[in-house]
């Protein structure tokens, strides 16, 4: 329907911000073995001197972070996250690849994890063996979880209060939506209104809502009545999160007004870059403009230091 059916950066952005949320519903045993006391801290930096930008192939999203166990005597652990949008042979060999180039560069243990987010069957790769031969054996095993399979598992995802759930129905039905437009705009207000029915906070509803727009495009003839859905549902519940002054703009998701939403993401990225923010960039954040917020997320790609950012 739209190039952004690809789905590029918003599920960079829900892994930011539900880090931990992603792990208790697709991998629970890791989500288990995290010490989640000790903010996660993202590499995203480091990504581009590990995997070029032009190894990328189907990527939904790619990320690094250094985490703390909780078993035994707690250590640091590198995890890297791979989100596939299609079928590809050599996907297990890359994954192979980039997790020998995470511990090269950082001397630590690295688990790597695969959401496969095509729409193939039979493409469910596991692992990949790079020599097995003369008693030298080099071999990497790898969790893998393919979203296509919860589809038998709607009830479930309807029930949870996790906003992965509400992640993986959006992706899933905008695949069974396809060049359909009619029936992704039932199940886009469907989602919308869900949004509001399971006891989300603003910032949640916001930052899904966002999600959920951005993939779920429509037709121009078709946005208002996403528009006017909205309205109705904020009117029924008594509050206004997307219609206010700070709404998101359903036409190409981005911010209108007060840019809230924005000001939540830059503050996400940089409580992962650089852990808690004293108060005085707390109150930047929440008295920012739209001109400062993209200024300072343009800084945020360089900088070391929260002061090379902000001052």
């Amino acid at each position: 329907m739209s190039q952004r059916d690809d789905y590029d950066s918003p599920w960079k952005d829900v892994l930011e911000l539900y880090l931990k949320d992603f792990f208790e519903l697709y991998f629970p045993k890791i989500h288990g073995g995290v010490d989640w006391s000790r903010p996660p801290i993202s590499k995203d930096k480091e990504l581009l001197k590990i995997f070029p930008k032009s190894e990328v192939t189907h990527r939904l999203a790619d990320k690094l972070f250094q985490i703390w166990t909780v078993d035994g005597e707690p250590f640091e652990v590198m995890v890297n996250i791979e989100i596939q949008a299609q079928r590809d042979q050599s996907f297990a060999e890359r994954v192979f690849i980039y997790n020998y180039r995470t511990f090269d560069r950082f001397r630590r243990p690295v688990v790597s994890v695969a959401l496969l987010c095509d729409e193939d069957r039979s493409f469910h790769p596991k692992g990949f063996t790079a020599c097995d031969l003369w008693d030298c054996k080099m071999h990497l095993e790898f969790p893998t979880v393919k979203l296509l399979e919860y589809n038998s598992r709607w009830a479930e995802l309807e029930a949870s209060a996790n906003p992965f759930a509400l992640v993986t129905m959006a992706h899933l039905k905008t695949q069974a939506t396809r060049a359909r437009p009619e029936e992704r705009l039932t199940w886009k207000i469907r989602l919308i209104r869900s949004l509001y029915n399971r006891g989300f906070g603003r910032n949640d509803v916001l930052n899904l809502f966002r999600f959920i727009d951005w993939i779920m495009t429509l037709p121009e003839e078709l946005s208002q009545r996403v528009k006017d859905a909205v309205h109705e549902i904020e009117a029924e519940k008594n509050v206004q999160y997307v219609t206010s002054i700070e709404r998101l703009a359903i036409e190409d998701g981005k911010t209108q007004g007060i840019q809230q939403g924005e000001a939540n993401l830059l503050r996400a990225l940089l409580i992962g870059a650089f852990g808690s923010l004293p108060p005085r960039v707390e109150d930047r954040l929440q008295n920012a403009s739209s001109a400062d917020i993209a200024r300072w997320a343009g800084r945020f790609k360089k900088a070391d230091s929260l002061e090379e950012i902000f001052d």
